[in-house]
């Protein structure tokens, strides 16, 4: 906790770890595969949620009942390098 009360951004999958930044109100980008974005959103004022919209997702489960975890898979580190690109830049000229 101590070292994500630290963070300026978060990066972060569906976890207790995006929870806990989000209680100290930190900037989030969280990357949601299997899990329900719906229901486990993190509650905080400043969050992007990352996920691919695939008919199986979400199944909810550890294990990918097709044996192709798509929903995952799907998720470049592009997209998510220019999400946190975007909110730094919208994080700095609020900041100015």
């Amino acid at each position: 906790m101590a070292l994500i009360s630290r963070c300026r951004h978060f990066i972060t999958n569906d976890s207790g770890a995006m929870h806990i930044a989000a209680a100290f109100d930190i900037p989030i980008t969280a990357i949601f595969g299997p899990t329900d974005h719906k229901s486990t959103y993190p509650l905080s004022r400043d969050y992007k949620i990352i996920r691919r919209e695939i008919p199986c997702a979400p199944c909810k489960r550890r294990e990918c009942p097709l044996g192709h975890h798509l929903c995952m898979k799907n998720i470049d580190t592009e997209t998510v390098l220019k999400s946190l690109a975007e909110d730094i830049e919208r994080n700095t000229l609020c900041q100015k």
